[in-house]
């Protein structure tokens, strides 16, 4: 059974951008703006999104980022949010 950080167990992912923008909003998932990011680089690529190496330049780390690839009929943001609800 999954459990949503923010609520109760359910057997079911809910798939939705309002989800993402809501769980962003309440502090669930951190967004970061790509501008905060230098020296990027790809590592890896999927049919959805790409993992890329970068220096995090307000925290001085360097991170690994995902970036989602086409968001024209909402498949990245279903695997995305998949990942995020299971991981």
């Amino acid at each position: 059974m999954a459990a949503h950080p923010g609520g109760e167990p359910s057997d079911e992912v809910p798939l939705s951008i309002e989800l993402l923008e809501n769980d962003i909003k309440n502090g669930v998932i951190h967004y970061i703006d790509y501008n905060d990011f230098t020296d990027s680089e790809i590592i890896g690529k999927g049919a959805f999104s790409s993992v890329s190496k970068a220096q995090w330049t307000n925290a001085g780390l360097i991170v690994a980022f995902k970036s989602l690839e086409d968001y024209s009929e909402g498949k990245p943001i279903k695997a995305f949010i998949k990942e995020v609800w299971y991981n």
